[in-house]
């Protein structure tokens, strides 16, 4: 079988998960359908709301210098660091705090269980996905020391511009 476009939540991706648990089947004592609910697109659509601040910032700031206004350097800085923050939170922390601005979707595990014949003495657990991850084309176009470099200064840079 061949599901083309299986992005968490999609009809594609339930019907890949449905097409594991039938051959999962075949050799398992119970296969067990959960359903979650996934904001997909979050995790990466939050790079464009940061790069947004940051773009708000360096036009607040920008104006702040040409016109002597202090409180646009303040609002600025409030920018910066929002875009901080919100990095931090959603990628270092890896916690959802802006997943209420994207669409929901429900999307499900697919779990096998095969009972032992005899007394358990360990658990083994395979794992895969029925969704289809994003690609990032920097990932495959440069090595992982110039990603670490953009990534750094990425981070650094809002932090010096603050300073």
């Amino acid at each position: 079988m061949t599901y083309k476009r299986r992005v968490a939540g999609s009809e594609d991706e339930r019907a890949c998960g449905d097409y594991m648990a039938s051959l999962l089947s075949l050799w398992s004592d119970d296969v067990v359908k959960e359903n979650f609910t996934v904001h997909p697109h979050a995790f990466t659509g939050m790079w464009a709301l940061c790069a947004l601040l940051g773009l708000f910032s360096v036009i607040c700031f920008l104006f702040s210098v040409c016109f002597s206004l202090e409180w646009l350097t303040a609002i600025s800085v409030a920018f910066s660091l929002a875009a901080i923050v919100l990095w931090v939170f959603q990628h270092a922390l890896y916690r959802q705090c802006i997943d209420f601005f994207f669409p929901k979707f429900t999307s499900q595990n697919v779990m096998a269980i095969r009972r032992a014949e005899n007394e358990s003495k360990q658990r083994i657990i395979i794992c895969g996905h029925a969704d289809a991850a994003y690609e990032m084309p920097l990932m495959q176009k440069f090595s992982a020391t110039t990603i670490a470099v953009i990534s750094f200064s990425a981070v650094i840079a809002p932090v010096v511009c603050i300073l």
